[in-house]
């Protein structure tokens, strides 16, 4: 007599050996994340006490913790033994692979002026997937905003991210630091007099931040 094969949930599954030989192939399939267990009900014609062992990825308990990254075909080798004679059956278990969402990792991003924000810096995705991003104002699709010296500020934002198969919203507050800088001369020398001509070239001075500037002598020619 063949083994019979029973599935009593997804999760689950019963074999039921007849003590004799058997190459048959059972499949399984489950989800990322989902935790496998294998049942064994075995009877032997001679009543012989029977020990039932499973090959990796399935433990000594017959179980096995899928993950996230367990997606695709694994076979598993199932021996029951009387002492004397063995008898094996192959499990094939298909895990399916589970898109999970992006995920806000911080909901403030902070940046000093004129660097870039970057949202890849609060925005993560657990499959490691290219995310998008779409922002009312500032940012471009990469999630980047090249701040200038005028940007600081605090500012309120909702963040569309999406791992190309599932979006979602998010708020984030984005904060530009104010960096001081320092003024810069767009007038430059040197410059050439004569004796006792008067100095009359006018010094443009101007700040990056739009400050307003003053100018004064600490030493004058001899």
């Amino acid at each position: 007599m063949s083994p019979r094969l029973k599935f009593f949930s997804p999760l689950i599954l019963f074999l039921v050996f007849f003590f004799m030989f058997s190459s048959s192939l059972t499949q399984l399939e489950v989800e990322e994340g989902e935790l496998v267990t294998l049942n064994i009900f075995a009877r032997d014609g001679d009543n012989d006490n029977l020990t039932v062992a499973y090959a990796a990825p399935v433990n000594a308990s017959g179980q096995w913790q899928t993950t996230y990254d367990d997606a695709g075909k694994h076979t598993t080798l199932v021996t029951v033994s009387d002492g004397t004679t063995d008898t094996m059956e192959e499990v094939q278990i298909t895990v399916t692979n589970v898109n999970r969402p992006p995920v806000m990792i911080n909901n403030t991003l902070v940046v000093a002026e004129n660097a870039t924000a970057d949202l890849q810096q609060v925005f993560s995705d657990p499959d490691q997937d290219v995310l998008s991003f779409s922002v009312e104002d500032y940012f471009d699709d990469e999630g980047k905003w090249p701040t200038t010296y005028t940007d600081a500020g605090e500012y309120a934002l909702n963040v569309t991210v999406s791992d190309g198969m599932v979006s979602v919203e998010e708020e984030l507050t984005v904060v530009v630091t104010d960096v001081e800088t320092a003024p810069v001369f767009l007038t430059t020398g040197p410059f050439v007099l004569q004796e006792n001509q008067l100095f009359t070239q006018p010094i443009v001075v101007i700040d990056p931040e739009g400050d307003y500037v003053t100018l004064s002598v600490l030493a004058s020619p001899q």
